[in-house]
């Protein structure tokens, strides 16, 4: 894989994430000054270690704080997610972005039960550390803020290296779930599921305007809704087809059997356009 995939690679990702989070709040828990006190303690526990940190914030997808880097990484100051990107083995990076992309949308699914540091997803991937060589690396990701969703702000990410890289390992690129310290097999599950069978949830604005129009109104049919946008009914078939199996492909743990339980889906998961309330919808 060459430089240029690589770039197209992450800027596809961060306009991914970008629309998934794009109505992400203001931090409920923790507050800034919080954060600061738990990186204090962090720092205290990785300085004698061969760990790092990095803590990101998703809806700007940079990089917020980090500790410890410099000891294992060459990079241009300052430290960025892009820079980061290309620390990990060029035939695993596509692979880690779209874990990273898998595990913020089961973060969403599972959201209503998620704590600061209490959920954790593991994964062992290589990166390339000072001396040019490439190295296994475990890295724990688990939440850091919330805003008053329950969606997560910003993560914090412990890394442990391993040992050195051999390809001829090809470790097979899934991670698990743990809670509170133990593994959680049923969560490990639908997070694979989602690795390995979801496309990103990325609407047309065609898409878009039909499921804002079901969420005022779920009663609108087909033929109504092509006459407001001066469509083919036909063309509104085929819309609502491709909205129902974008949503089947990238929430695979829930069953919808229609266009208007996908929207009110994205309504509960505060996912829609015009942040229209699920007790405001007209059901």
């Amino acid at each position: 894989m060459n430089i240029f995939e690589l770039g197209k690679a992450i800027i596809e990702n961060y306009f991914f994430m970008r629309a998934l989070t794009r109505h992400i709040g203001e931090p409920v828990y923790f507050s800034e000054e919080e954060c600061q006190k738990v990186f204090k303690g962090i720092e205290n526990d990785l300085l004698m270690s061969n760990r790092f940190a990095v803590a990101a914030n998703i809806k700007i997808m940079d990089v917020i704080w980090h500790f410890n880097v410099d000891k294992f990484f060459k990079y241009n100051k300052p430290l960025t997610l892009q820079k980061y990107f290309f620390k990990v083995h060029p035939e695993y990076l596509i692979d880690y972005i779209r874990w990273g992309q898998a595990s913020y949308m089961y973060a969403l699914e599972i959201k209503d039960y998620l704590q600061p540091f209490k959920q954790m997803t593991r994964i062992t991937l290589p990166l390339k550390l000072k001396d040019g060589k490439y190295y296994w690396v475990l890295q724990e990701a688990m939440p850091l803020q919330f805003d008053e969703n329950k969606n997560i702000i910003s993560n914090i990410n412990l890394y442990t290296i391993l040992r050195p890289f051999e390809k001829k390992e090809e470790l097979p690129f899934v991670g698990y779930v743990w809670d509170d310290g133990f593994k959680h097999e049923e969560w490990t599950k639908v997070l694979w599921k989602i690795y390995f069978t979801r496309q990103p949830f990325v609407l047309s604005t065609e898409q878009n305007r039909i499921v804002e129009l079901l969420a005022k109104n779920p009663n609108y049919t087909n033929i109504e809704i092509a006459n407001s946008f001066g469509k083919q009914k036909n063309t509104i078939d085929i819309q609502n087809k491709q909205i129902l199996a974008k949503a089947r492909q990238s929430f695979p743990n829930h069953p919808f059997d229609s266009v208007r339980d996908v929207v009110r889906f994205l309504a509960d998961m505060k996912l829609l356009e015009s942040q229209i309330k699920p007790e405001d919808m007209e059901w």
